[in-house]
């Protein structure tokens, strides 16, 4: 079975304000510089317009000098101020039909593009930041569709992801999927 490799890249492009609005350019494009065609389960673009607050973050204690690594993230120093993304635009396409009717593939050497032109009232927002994620895996996998579901994550967006815990009907045995991401923004004012 030889692998697939699926790249992501997005392209945020602000084309210009009249009456009070603003609109803005989503591009993302999937490339495939790998030996085998990639189906494409699914895949998300979620903006999140950023709100900079007045305040710096709050202070997260330090680990004391020469500590024993633990597992975690650790900010030493910060000196931003904090910011505050809100949700502006969650989409979820999901070409698969799991019956050989429909999908979506990308070849070697092959490139997908999609496009989508959002609207905002101007100065609503001073940055606006784009990821995408794409759902995928060789075209020559076995695609089994209890293996996945559209997963909402911590922050409100949803996302196609394998499931992950019986409360969520896990199912048995091998289930692959890799998720390519990839992210970009933007200063609007």
């Amino acid at each position: 079975m030889t692998e697939a490799n699926l790249s992501a890249h997005v392209q945020v492009e602000r084309l210009g304000e009249t009456d009070g609005t603003q609109a803005l350019r989503i591009t993302v494009s999937m490339e495939n510089p790998g030996p085998a065609t990639a189906r494409i389960l699914g895949s998300t673009v979620i903006a999140k317009g950023i709100r900079v607050l007045s305040a710096p973050p709050a202070e997260r204690p330090r680990p004391a000098p020469n500590a024993p690594l633990e597992v975690g993230s650790v900010t030493w120093l910060d000196r931003t101020l904090e910011s505050r993304p809100e949700i502006l635009f969650n989409s979820v396409a999901v070409p698969e039909s799991f019956d050989n009717r429909t999908s979506s593939t990308v070849r070697p050497g092959g490139r997908n593009e999609e496009e989508t032109v959002l609207f905002l009232r101007a100065n609503s927002y001073p940055y606006v930041t784009v990821e995408a994620q794409v759902a995928w895996l060789p075209e020559a996998f076995l695609l089994r569709k209890e293996c996945y579901a559209l997963i909402t994550q911590e922050d409100g967006s949803v996302t196609a992801a394998v499931r992950m815990t019986p409360a969520q009907g896990a199912p048995q045995g091998n289930c692959r999927l890799t998720t390519t991401t990839a992210s970009a923004t933007i200063m609007l004012r």
